[in-house]
């Protein structure tokens, strides 16, 4: 049962996050990061790196929606990864135009990143240099250096360019880092059920989740401790992955019910609950459509 792995190319598709005000969390996505809004209805949207591509990043606007809790969010960070650092470059030049807060900036000696918070409390990174293994891990420490002292060296790099308007080409949806609770049962989805490799585990309390070709990479944590998420706030209601083989994504479904989860089918995809309660969207690579969240429940429908 533990020889399955998720093949090479598998991505994450989408995250889709709740929200008690779409057009403030609009604003913050369009204007500060630099998305492109393409679709719009009723009370959902779907945001893209730019026109020419998919939406990655979707959001259910629930009036009623409470704030997060932050060690009960399932969601500590989502990462949009950048094509070079050139282009991270150009996200921190329209930063601090707009003058919004960063929480940290970071060389992982594989990448560097800039870290947010949005208006609603998820965690943002905007990273360059998609992570390659292996990472700078060393008796269970990673080791990553702070990078604020070279921010005025790199907003040299383009000036006097206007700073796009848009994220790049080639911009998609990096890694997904998560609170859980019960670190075992979250391997057991994630590596005995789903495939991924691990890569790391640090403290007892962190571990590192990649596939095959090192592209895709999941922190998932257990500092929220016990703590239950508040029904309605605003935060994760879902993520997916895409997977590039047919017969990999079948697999995968019927491994499921051996597993105890329960698999539904949404056209040329599956949900699945994670152990945190938290939907998983299973699909084929091949059949991505652009798609839209629905509002009415907690996964997505397909643009017709």
């Amino acid at each position: 049962m533990n020889a399955f792995h998720l093949p090479s190319g598998t991505r994450l598709s989408h995250v889709h996050l709740r929200t008690a005000d779409l057009a403030d969390i609009l604003e913050f996505y369009e204007k500060v990061i630099g998305m492109t809004l393409v679709d719009r209805r009723n009370s959902g949207a779907a945001l893209a790196a730019n026109a020419q591509e998919h939406a990655f990043l979707f959001f259910s606007e629930s009036r009623k929606a409470v704030p997060q809790i932050h060690r009960a969010a399932p969601l500590a960070h989502f990462s949009i990864c950048l094509p070079t650092r050139v282009d991270l470059t150009a996200c921190l030049r329209r930063l601090f135009a707009v003058r919004y807060p960063i929480i940290g900036a970071y060389d992982h000696g594989t990448g560097a990143s800039i870290h947010l918070i949005d208006p609603d409390g998820n965690g943002v990174e905007l990273y360059a240099n998609a992570a390659r293994f292996p990472w700078p891990i060393e008796k269970d420490r990673m080791h990553v250096t702070q990078m604020e002292s070279k921010m005025d060296e790199w907003l040299t790099i383009g000036n006097g360019k206007a700073i796009p308007k848009h994220l790049p080409l080639k911009t998609r949806l990096g890694q997904i880092n998560l609170h859980v609770a019960d670190l075992s049962e979250t391997e057991r989805f994630f590596h005995r059920f789903l495939g991924f490799d691990v890569v790391a585990r640090l403290f007892h309390c962190v571990t590192f989740f990649g596939t095959a070709d090192h592209k895709l990479d999941s922190l998932l944590n257990t500092w929220a401790g016990r703590m239950q998420t508040v029904e309605n706030s605003v935060g994760l209601i879902s993520y997916g992955l895409k997977v590039p083989k047919p017969g990999a994504f079948v697999d995968l479904v019927s491994r499921a019910q051996v597993f105890g989860y329960e698999a539904q089918s949404v056209g040329h995809a599956s949900k699945i609950r994670d152990p945190n309660g938290k939907c998983l969207q299973l699909g084929e690579a091949s059949q991505v459509q652009p798609l839209v969240p629905d509002t009415q429940g907690d996964g997505l429908c397909v643009i017709s």
